[in-house]
């Protein structure tokens, strides 16, 4: 038996081999002008290839029509540069929750501050701008009993304890100038149109424009309690006003309704004076209309006279034929 020597045939450290990735037969061949690219398999699937994923999307139109989105696991939030999350898509439901103010439009708000959660902006504004839309999907009907457009509640009672504390639901106070051209302008702090559509068989037992039913529980104090409460108007400078008005009804006639009304009050029938209008003049009331039904002889209606004081007085109502043949005297006590 012979040996002979022993002879390693293992090839050398380094040898033929790539030593960086760009050196591989199936990849690019420099990081020239590749700067934060991603990598990918190529169409073919034969090798691989740096690619700007969202180069289309660079700007904000193009990115409306980009088709990838951006997508991340519920729960998951949107964090702001200091770690904090600040949106937080899908949180309960379909619900997207921003735990900061949200600032909508373009407009620079810099030296003024939004008080509120949500600003809305837009500028400049063109014709028939609007702010914010409230629109329903055009859908043929609605399981729904009833639909809102506006809701502004709270999830319990809030405590205000500041000794003039005061809340209000919807507050506005829009400024605006008009120009020397305008010569027939409007302007509505608010308007109401609600339209219905109805069917041969449909009863709607009331349709209004504006409709304010206030609530009040506890045991505390309440000076006024008002439907619709009219503060006097504030009127600067030196404008001229042809009239001013507390409440102007237009005409409420129409053809279709069986019986019209200016105003109608409906009776009174708690509380210990029930009246269902006053009129206030300089030093007391001028007219008073009394709810009920008056009493033989008597009428609801009371006015003021003026016999050395002011003083209210029931408008009487005299017997039978005391007006004359068929009439009666009003008649009022000294």
């Amino acid at each position: 038996m012979v040996f002979g020597p022993i002879v390693d045939t293992r090839p050398a450290a380094g040898g033929g081999g790539a030593s960086t990735f760009i050196g591989l037969t199936d990849t690019p061949a420099s990081y020239s002008g590749q700067a934060l690219r991603e990598l990918r398999v190529n169409a073919v699937a034969n090798a691989v290839e740096f690619v700007d994923q969202y180069a289309a999307a660079h700007t904000y139109a193009a990115l409306q029509t980009l088709l990838v989105g951006i997508q991340i696991t519920d729960e998951q939030a949107i964090k702001d540069s200091a770690g904090d999350p600040r949106i937080l898509p899908f949180t309960i439901g379909y619900e997207t929750r921003f735990n900061s103010a949200l600032r909508v439009g373009p407009f620079d708000l810099s030296g003024y501050v939004l008080p509120g959660a949500i600003g809305i902006n837009i500028d400049p504004l063109s014709a028939g701008e609007r702010l914010l839309d409230a629109v329903f999907p055009a859908t043929t009907t609605y399981a729904a009993s009833a639909p809102r457009w506006f809701y502004a509640g709270a999830l319990a009672p809030f405590v205000l304890t500041a000794p003039t504390a005061s809340a209000i639901v919807f507050e506005g106070a829009p400024s605006v100038t008009f120009g020397p051209a305008v010569s027939a302008g409007v302007f509505e702090g608010m308007s109401f149109t609600p339209q219905a559509a109805s069917y041969a068989t449909t009863v709607l037992t009331r349709m209004a424009a504006l409709a304010g039913k206030p609530s009040v529980s506890g045991s505390g104090a309440v000076n006024l309690l008002a439907g619709l409460y009219l503060p006097a108007p504030t009127v600067f400078s030196t404008p001229t006003i042809t009239d001013l008005v507390g409440v102007d009804i237009g005409n409420y006639g129409n053809a279709q309704a069986a019986s019209c009304f200016g105003v109608r009050i409906a009776n009174i029938t708690a509380g210990a004076n029930r009246r269902l209008i006053e009129a206030l003049g300089l030093t007391s009331y001028n007219l008073r209309a009394e709810a009920g039904d008056p009493a033989a002889n008597q009428s609801q209606i009371l006015i003021a006279v003026n016999n050395g004081a002011v003083v209210l007085r029931r408008v009487e109502i005299g017997a039978a034929e005391s007006g004359g043949a068929g009439y009666r005297m009003l008649r009022v006590a000294n």
